[in-house]
């Protein structure tokens, strides 16, 4: 949907009312995972931890002509 804020937030709703949210990221990742300070893990920041909870995610390449399955570490 969108990457900073309005999708997080509404998936984050959605996910909060029982429903299996898949996130798909670049594989450059989210740039909202640096925003804020780390809370546990380095590219963990609090704004990524709450938008996000409950969240699967998976990194989709889609320049590659294989896809290979790549879990983020959600």
């Amino acid at each position: 949907m969108t990457t900073i804020v309005f999708g997080p937030y509404a998936t984050e709703v959605l996910a909060d009312l029982g429903a299996e949210v898949i996130k798909v990221e670049a594989p450059g990742g989210d740039m909202m995972r640096n925003s804020g300070k780390p809370v546990h893990t380095e590219g963990m920041g609090a704004n990524h931890m709450m938008l996000n909870r409950g969240k699967k995610s998976v990194v989709l390449d889609l320049k590659k002509k294989k896809m290979i399955w790549s879990p983020c570490g959600n």
